[in-house]
């Protein structure tokens, strides 16, 4: 039985990881959504600024928010060492989390630790997103309801990664430790703690830059006492056009067609459905990307409020995949299922407004409120 869900169904967790195992404040009025982050029906603007995954036990998790800040470098190679930050919520506060579609909902009640951003391929494939931010919270005092709307794909083995078979949004999974590993892109509330490191970026996406000045570890941080797993293979041999394919593989495609453009979005829908800091598309005509393998298992999410909002994913992992719209003639790609280096880079931050309260940005991309002004 598996502690902390409302309606039960039973499973078995472990560990895994140069793959990791996983990681299995927003306004009271209603902040701006995105359509999908391509239809450009507003356009207030602001001006250009500067920019999970498996976490470590209990124990481990304490000793690299006490010790980290005070003695890791900034890249965890060498360099400039990092000034104390509040990494941990040591307040026993409770933070609700749903995903995009409502069926799965979940609270946790703190301590909230070891926040980090996973980079390995098994986290980008099953979000879509460059990379993925899980927090650790207490199995007492987890609580969640709509089991039955849960599915879940063995990612590695003995590790379970799960996700709501409406929407495809990840979820938590099985508590490992007596910790449940909770995706941060689903949080209502801000958790009060921040990110404390990137891990597994030596897995780290071809289109992605880090800038910030958090420590970075290729694989676990030390004292983590788990063994990396091997990195995931592309399913399929490399072509002429980008390849891409969900988590489990069995959905892959090649975008053939030439980016229009790529962009981060902030927006409340896609933290969700993403269950991640932001998400990250590339943007094509809807023929640009052909399907070579699996659409016959692609199930589609339209948001029901929204003009165009939906996700589109496997059915047997939950991992994001492209969603073809030929009444725009566009197609939404999500850029964490790539296997190859598209040749071009998120060019703008959109949806800021949004934006997770425990993300900053670092980089230099523009920044805009909402849309961006129609060209």
């Amino acid at each position: 039985m598996r502690p902390g869900w409302a309606s039960r169904r039973a499973g078995r967790g472990g560990s895994g990881g140069m793959s990791c195992t996983g990681g299995s404040s927003l306004p009271k009025s209603r902040p701006a959504e995105c359509g999908d982050g391509v239809t450009q029906t507003r356009s207030t603007t602001s001006s250009a600024t500067s920019t999970t995954a498996a976490a470590p036990s209990a124990r481990a998790a304490r000793r690299m928010t006490s010790k980290s800040e005070r003695r890791l470098p900034r890249n965890g190679r060498g360099g400039k060492r990092l000034a104390r930050r509040n990494r941990t919520c040591d307040i026993a506060r409770m933070t609700h989390s749903r995903c995009l579609c409502g069926a799965v909902t979940w609270d946790a009640e703190g301590p909230l630790q070891f926040m980090s951003h996973c980079h390995c391929s098994r986290c980008r494939k099953a979000h879509g997103t460059p990379f993925a931010t899980y927090v650790t919270a207490p199995a007492d005092g987890f609580r969640a309801s709509g089991r039955d709307h849960v599915g879940r794909y063995e990612s590695s083995p003995g590790f379970f990664r799960d996700f709501c078979t409406r929407c495809g949004s990840v979820v938590p999974g099985d508590p490992w430790q007596n910790l449940v590993f909770l995706p941060t892109g689903c949080m209502e509330q801000d958790p009060g703690t921040r990110p404390a490191a990137h891990i597994f970026v030596a897995s780290r996406a071809p289109w992605f830059a880090i800038r910030d000045s958090l420590p970075q570890f290729e694989a676990y941080p030390p004292g983590v006492d788990m063994p990396a797993q091997p990195d995931r293979p592309a399913p399929d041999p490399p072509g002429a056009a980008p390849r891409g394919s969900c988590l489990c593989g069995g959905v892959a495609f090649v975008v053939e067609g030439p980016p229009t453009f790529a962009r981060n979005c902030h927006c409340g829908r896609c933290r969700k459905a993403r269950g991640a800091a932001h998400a990250s598309n590339l943007v094509t005509t809807a023929d640009g990307v052909r399907f070579t393998r699996g659409a016959e298992r692609i199930a589609f999410y339209k948001v029901p409020e929204a003009r165009f909002f939906g996700q589109s994913f496997c059915r047997t992992c939950g991992g994001p995949v492209p969603r073809l719209d030929r009444d725009r003639n566009i197609a939404v790609v999500p850029m964490g299922t790539l296997d190859d280096d598209p040749g071009i880079r998120p060019q703008m931050h959109i949806f800021v407004g949004s934006k997770a309260p425990w993300f900053d940005i670092a980089d230099e991309l523009p920044q805009h409120e909402e849309y961006p002004p129609a060209a």
